[in-house]
């Protein structure tokens, strides 16, 4: 197997997010793909407004353009429904383009079990309506109702993860997990926002405090960044 080397791309200016996301990136990747971190070098350091998310795309655009030809596929670190990843796909051709919201999705569909559905625990309320549409654009009119049961915001920002993860977040998951909770459909949980990697297992505790062990035990959390990778590596024919 050949190496592939891979640019995974943070979509905002914030270093530290890029510091989180390799945390969350490397140990997924495997001996045959070479990554390397990119962090967006100017606009917004955190994405909270669909005018931040049409800003980055442009920004990253214009600097990845001349960068293109030095990787065979490209992983994008920002849990949104980004146009960055249709955008670059004009630019690199037959290369994979990855993002980690659209992977985290995949992964859910392939474990659902109708009529369990799947939903999205994400970071500030605007990200709700954002993913909830994006969801939508994945599935289709036709499925989404049967497949989604809605995104629900925990108000987490970045202060409350990094450098460490606080009680103030472990709080906000709380009662994210209560409202979330309230449907009894669910089969998956998708860790909907960059911010919230390393809260996996914080987010089963809250689950299994609400539900019990065994019933817990039957829900999945999906970790977007082990997502991406797979949908990555699926595309790119290395072995998972």
């Amino acid at each position: 197997m050949s190496i592939k080397r891979l640019l995974v791309i943070n979509p905002n200016a914030s270093p530290a997010i890029t510091e989180l996301v390799k945390s969350g990136t490397d140990s997924h990747l495997g001996p045959n793909i070479i990554p390397t971190y990119w962090t967006c070098p100017e606009g917004p350091a955190v994405l909270t407004s669909q005018a931040d998310i049409d800003k980055s795309t442009k920004l990253c655009l214009r600097e990845l353009k001349p960068m293109i030809e030095d990787y065979d596929a490209f992983l994008l670190a920002c849990y949104a429904d980004h146009p960055f990843s249709a955008a670059l796909k004009v630019e690199v051709g037959s290369k994979p383009v990855v993002g980690v919201f659209e992977a985290s999705v995949n992964a859910a569909l392939e474990i659902l079990q109708p009529p369990k559905r799947f939903v999205i625990m994400t970071t500030g309320k605007a990200y709700e309506k954002q993913l909830s549409d994006g969801v939508k654009r994945l599935l289709g009119e036709s499925k989404v109702q049967s497949y989604f049961a809605g995104a629900v915001s925990t108000g987490i920002s970045p202060p409350d993860t990094m450098p460490e993860i606080s009680e103030t977040a472990r709080q906000k998951v709380r009662e994210g997990v209560k409202r979330l909770m309230s449907n009894d459909e669910i089969e998956a949980i998708c860790m909907g926002g960059v911010i919230l990697y390393g809260m996996e297992d914080f987010v089963m505790q809250s689950c299994q405090a609400e539900l019990g062990a065994d019933t817990a035990r039957k829900i999945v959390i999906i970790d977007q960044l082990e997502a991406g990778v797979a949908m990555l590596k699926h595309e790119l024919k290395i072995d998972i």
